[in-house]
């Protein structure tokens, strides 16, 4: 699956942590957008599940305990 299908796929799911986290909607799309672009190319559906479900939880709590936002890179 690529970058841009897993953006897609999992994009609610991050809309969902940054309400929850209370972190700006903005911020945790940018969490997901690392995700999406670092995730193995080889795994398998379920196992992309677990790694971007990973991802999102660790990057938006960071973000939440952190008070500080993520920047867009280059």
């Amino acid at each position: 699956m690529d970058a841009l299908k897993i953006y897609r796929t999992y994009r609610s799911f991050a809309l969902d942590l940054a309400a929850r986290h209370d972190v700006p909607v903005e911020q945790a799309l940018l969490v997901l957008a690392r995700a999406a672009s670092q995730c193995p190319p080889n795994l398998g559906p379920d196992q992309i599940t677990r790694y971007v479900h990973a991802e999102l939880e660790h990057g938006i709590v960071e973000l939440q305990q952190s008070g500080r936002g993520l920047r867009e890179t280059g």
